[in-house]
């Protein structure tokens, strides 16, 4: 099943997701289901080996300016870290990988390199005796340091924590279930098994309880891995709800939850994420994975008011100059009609309202007062926090000391680079621009005279 309709509606960042490929952890059956949801030219495999350091694309010697344009996933054998010194662009991209069990991993990857190496050489079609005379046992394979806490090795200097799922492979069909909400895929998707090894091998226990020996640092990691996922699958409690008006900070905002955070925050949800989830499981929460605590995103009050109301969430929001706000909507608009990459699926709707000016768009109905209709339901007193864009450094060290957080660096993302002259409106269009916000105005103004009372 292919959903050619799914890559137009990401996020537009230039690397999507960083999907990590420890051998013999269901890897290729995982690029297999990427390739399904993103696309055959939107996943490159990506290999990076522990032991060379020389970049491969697409299992090819290359450098990052040969990653193809169209790519979205980066897939392979790499560790985190090493990768984002190739790949910089892909350092807020959300990082996914997949556990096994360290004894059957190396009993696996021991069996399958033994196959490949047996076709390889085709003895019995060339009447050679290479293979017996020179393989090395399981046990001598398990003994070599090389082949010990390879999990470890490849996640090194990367907490599980800081992953955005950690898989098991044990129960892959049921994690690539939890994994489709996790990343609002589309319904429905097909989890393929390939690249198996043959024949289950006999191994005695004695071998077994060496192999785990031999690997302690993978067996704490999957203890670490397991214990993740027994928390995601609990009942979620959901604490905060951060709901992001559009072009308020909001993106900063988020990378700002998910250092305090890390993997009990969701995806920062765009409406069509949203709507996603509501047609496919009913409601946001039954979306959510059991460790999610903090919800993010571009969502109407309306819309989580009753999982406000039974989980006692706090509600935080940030505010800006209704008019700053409107223009600043505006220029990225109209950005994204001049680069169709961004997100394709929006160009192909609106490519007719290029020429179409600043009065033209704030005149549409849905771009008037667009703060008051995200916060419509609210009463004065259910807001816990909100933080004007004027004062965002400021207002989020305030914010820090109420929830009693660590420092957070303060990172300003998807800040507009239009000219700051637009901003600069002669009066009558000034005047006409507050006619049509006017609610905007007042809920700013209230903001700004609660904040000064502070």
């Amino acid at each position: 099943m292919k959903f050619p309709f799914f890559k137009a509606d990401l996020p537009p960042t230039p690397i999507q997701l960083l999907s990590v490929h420890i051998p013999k952890t269901a890897g290729t059956s995982f690029r297999h289901l990427l390739k399904e949801i993103y696309g055959e030219n939107g996943v490159a495999r990506v290999d990076l080996p522990l032991h060379g350091k020389r970049l491969q694309i697409n299992e090819q010697n290359a450098t990052p300016e040969d990653l193809p344009k169209t790519v979205a996933v980066l897939h392979g054998h790499y560790n985190p870290l090493e990768l984002k010194n190739y790949f910089p662009e892909a350092a807020a991209a959300p990082i996914i990988t997949w556990l096994r069990h360290p004894v059957d991993r190396v009993i696996s990857n021991y069996f399958y390199l033994r196959e490949r190496l047996a076709e390889e050489l085709d003895e019995a079609g060339r009447n050679l005796n290479i293979l017996s005379k020179m393989q090395r046992t399981l046990m001598e394979y398990a003994r070599d340091e090389l082949n010990q806490n390879r999990q470890h090795k490849f996640l090194d200097g990367v907490p599980l924590t800081d992953f955005s799922f950690v898989g098991i492979q044990e129960y892959y069909n049921d994690e690539v279930a939890a994994m489709a909400k996790e990343f609002q895929w589309p319904p429905r998707v097909e989890a393929p098994q390939h690249n198996r090894t043959g024949s289950k091998p006999q191994v005695s226990e004695a071998e077994r309880e060496e192999i785990a020996e031999l690997n302690q640092l993978d067996m704490a990691l999957y203890a670490e891995g397991l214990a993740l996922r027994e928390a995601r699958l609990g009942e979620p409690k959901i604490e905060l709800i951060s709901i992001h008006i559009p072009k308020t900070g909001g993106t900063s905002f988020y990378r700002s939850l998910q250092k305090v955070y890390g993997n009990a925050v969701t995806t920062s949800y765009r409406r069509i994420q949203h709507q996603r989830a509501v047609e496919q499981y009913g409601s946001l929460v039954n979306s959510l994975n059991g460790q999610k605590s903090v919800i993010h995103g571009h969502l109407y009050y309306s819309e989580i008011a009753e999982l406000h109301e039974a989980h006692d969430a706090k509600i935080i929001c940030w505010l800006r100059d209704p008019i700053e706000r409107l223009v600043s909507n505006y220029h990225f608009f109209k950005a994204g009609l001049e680069k169709p990459d961004r997100n394709h699926e929006n160009y192909r709707k609106n490519k007719h309202r290029k020429k179409e000016s600043l009065l033209q768009y704030a005149e549409r109905e849905e771009n008037r007062n667009v703060m008051h209709k995200f916060l419509s339901g609210l009463e004065p007193g259910d807001l816990f926090f909100v933080g004007l864009l004027e004062n965002y450094d400021t207002d989020l060290h305030r914010l820090a000391k109420l929830l009693d957080w660590p420092e957070v660096p303060n990172e300003r993302l998807n800040v507009g680079n239009y000219d700051k002259k637009t901003l600069i409106l002669d009066a009558a269009t000034r005047s006409q621009l507050m006619s049509w916000n006017a609610e905007d105005l007042a809920l700013y103004e209230t903001a700004k005279k609660k904040l000064a009372r502070a």
